[in-house]
């Protein structure tokens, strides 16, 4: 991932837009990135592949926490990918993520927030507190888990509700 500064600079009275590279924010992730939001505090945000979410700060491009990590001993045993991610727009303690198999997930980065680091990685744990919505009338096997994954999640503008969209649908949480 990369950070650019944008800006608008006069030349010869015509305004001219200069981008330059700021940071370059590596080592995070093993697979594609396939969402990244940034935090309502203006300091941080999340990035996420298909089994990690990852929050960066703005100002240090070295260390990242790991917020959750769905990647098996075994990965035959893999069941779930994550699929996309949102901070919440106004409390900067908040975000959601959604996955195959049609969970949507609250996280509160407030709770039990101590972190180890590994031996020999830049990245460090963060435990972080869990809260899953999902729709009980699934379909199961194939076609349940096709119809069921879930390929996007906004939060409101008001931070009130989220909403997430599978294959068939779209559905409105409210978080109170």
């Amino acid at each position: 991932m990369k950070l650019f500064k944008v800006h608008e600079k006069k030349t010869k009275g015509e305004p001219e837009v200069q981008v330059r590279s700021e940071r370059v924010f590596e080592s995070g992730h093993v697979y594609n990135i396939n969402g990244i939001a940034f935090n309502p505090d203006g300091e941080t945000f999340i990035s996420s592949d298909d089994l990690r979410i990852n929050l960066w700060n703005i100002h240090d491009n070295d260390e990242a926490f790991v917020l959750v990590d769905l990647k098996p001993d075994n990965m035959d045993e893999l069941d779930e990918v994550i699929t996309c991610v949102d901070f919440h727009p106004i409390s900067c303690n908040l975000a959601v993520y959604a996955s195959t198999r049609g969970f949507n997930r609250l996280i509160d980065l407030r709770d039990t927030a101590s972190c180890e680091a590994p031996k020999g990685t830049n990245v460090r744990r963060a435990w972080n507190w869990r809260v899953e919505f999902r729709d009980n009338n699934v379909l199961g096997g194939f076609l349940g888990e096709t119809v069921s994954s879930i390929s996007d999640v906004k939060f409101s503008p008001c931070g009130r509700y989220f909403a997430s969209r599978d294959y068939l649908s779209m559905k409105v949480w409210d978080l109170r």
